[in-house]
């Protein structure tokens, strides 16, 4: 309930299937035992989807307060395992803060939310003639957010370095 003030209730997700799917990687570690419905990830409670930086603000400090286990979510596409919550813990879906707000041409930088495709991004930068510099195999599905909380590395990494090595701040 208190969740559901700070984001409506059509943005808390209890649906046994839709937790179970944002329970765990995508693509990578549980493939095998999705094949052979073998499953045993741990289960969250709840999907939170948040609409802004305000929401998520405000569901991080409610969480924190009450002192829930977080996980965050954005693309799935994960193959590391890190996006798997604690069961019983809540995961905080940003894919929906989806929008590039600001491509700094001076000082060579890019503000966007969480939910930003790393592949519309690159596309968007290289329409202007520049690039993110990171292109790990899930290009096409992976989300900002979920690129820096599993320390995403690419093929170029070894030039432009891992992710980490890219952000400026948070």
């Amino acid at each position: 309930d208190g969740l559901k003030s700070i984001v409506g209730d059509e943005r808390v997700l209890t649906q046994e299937a839709l937790i179970r799917e944002s329970s765990k990687d995508y693509i990578g570690y549980r493939r095998f035992e999705r094949f052979y419905g073998t499953e045993n990830a741990p289960l969250g409670s709840c999907v939170v989807k948040v609409k802004d930086t305000q929401q998520a603000s405000d569901v991080l400090k409610f969480l924190n307060e009450n002192k829930i286990d977080t996980t965050p979510r954005t693309g799935g596409s994960s193959v590391t395992r890190s996006i798997e919550p604690v069961d019983g813990g809540v995961m905080l879906d940003g894919s929906d803060m989806n929008e590039i707000l600001e491509v700094n041409e001076t000082d060579m930088f890019v503000t966007c939310l969480s939910g930003t495709p790393l592949e519309t991004l690159e596309n968007y930068l290289q329409e202007r003639g520049y690039t993110t510099g990171h292109f790990p195999q899930s290009l096409p599905m992976a989300q900002m957010g979920g690129l820096i909380a599993t320390r995403s590395i690419g093929q170029w990494s070894t030039l432009y370095g891992g992710i980490e090595d890219l952000v400026v701040g948070l």
